[in-house]
């Protein structure tokens, strides 16, 4: 990725990418054929079966563990778009769990979790 070359200094290419990028497009297909079987499912707009949250977490993770890595090397000032990522990555994290949280059963409980 280019700004891993120019801000990270990052010469090479992740083993996670290519693992990244299949597991998300992959999921996102089968989210579009759900769709089109209308296999619906979810809450509010993750109208799709609430097991494709798994991938799609899954394929998160690794996304926000190559960028970290790559962080880790960042210079000691980063531009600002730097920061405005890795609170990006972080709290898409956030709310993509807090959004799911009502398939645990504790949470689904009570409004009030």
């Amino acid at each position: 990725m280019h700004f891993k070359r120019e801000v990270f200094n990052e010469q090479g290419r992740s083993a996670l990418q290519p693992v990244f990028f299949s597991i998300w497009v992959a999921t996102t297909i089968a989210v579009f054929l759900f769709y089109a079987f209308r296999k619906f499912g979810g809450r509010e707009y993750w109208e799709f079966p609430p097991i494709l949250c798994v991938p799609l977490l899954g394929a998160w993770l690794l996304l926000m563990l190559d960028y970290f890595r790559a962080w880790r090397h960042r210079p000691t000032d980063p531009p600002l778009y730097v920061w405005m990522w890795t609170t990006g990555i972080v709290f898409f994290l956030i709310t993509f769990i807090e959004q799911n949280l009502y398939q645990v059963p504790w949470f689904r409980d009570t409004y009030l979790r």
